[in-house]
């Protein structure tokens, strides 16, 4: 995630977000920004291959916390990846959104499989919540799809539809 910071700060004056969405970034960049934050943002968030620590996490931890972490702080890694691709980056890549589909098709047919054959019901739900990032994050990709190649209300649709699908998740 730093890295990702870092990568757009070096063409603007600071770190601010007023400076960073001022950078003049060149195209290569502005993908290597997003590779990092896919990664960082990723990681947090529980995305493939980087989601080993989520379904290990809740089992371990109290219900009310194993809750809060489905509910709220994986969603708050989701912001920041959407903070940092569709505010601070610049202009949004076609192709960001295929590798963003992509990843969230992979995590969230694997998060889907491994919670069919799961026992334990606080690792189902953690298995659950891979699955639903990994759904969340197929709205993201046709987003980043749609408003790459030209159409916003389509890019628009798909992002209220995977936030809203986030707020599905985080209320259940």
């Amino acid at each position: 995630i730093l890295l990702s910071f870092g990568v757009l700060a070096g063409f603007g004056d600071n770190f601010s977000f007023t400076a960073l969405r001022a950078a003049n970034v060149s195209t290569s960049w502005q993908s290597v920004a997003f590779a990092l934050a896919l990664m960082g943002f990723g990681a947090k968030a529980g995305l493939l291959p980087l989601h080993a620590w989520l379904p290990e996490a809740p089992p371990v931890a109290p219900s009310h916390i194993s809750g809060l972490l489905s509910g709220v702080i994986v969603k708050m890694a989701l912001y920041g990846l959407i903070r940092v691709v569709f505010d601070l980056i610049g202009q949004v890549q076609w192709f960001w959104g295929v590798t963003l589909l992509l990843v969230g098709a992979a995590t969230a047919l694997y998060g889907a499989l491994y919670a069919l054959v799961q026992n334990d019901l606080k690792r189902l739900l953690a298995y659950s919540t891979v699955e639903n990032i990994g759904i969340v994050c197929l709205g993201l990709g046709l987003a980043l799809i749609y408003l790459g190649t030209g159409h916003p209300f389509l890019a628009a649709l798909a992002f209220v539809a995977s936030l809203f699908h986030a707020l599905n998740h985080a209320c259940f």
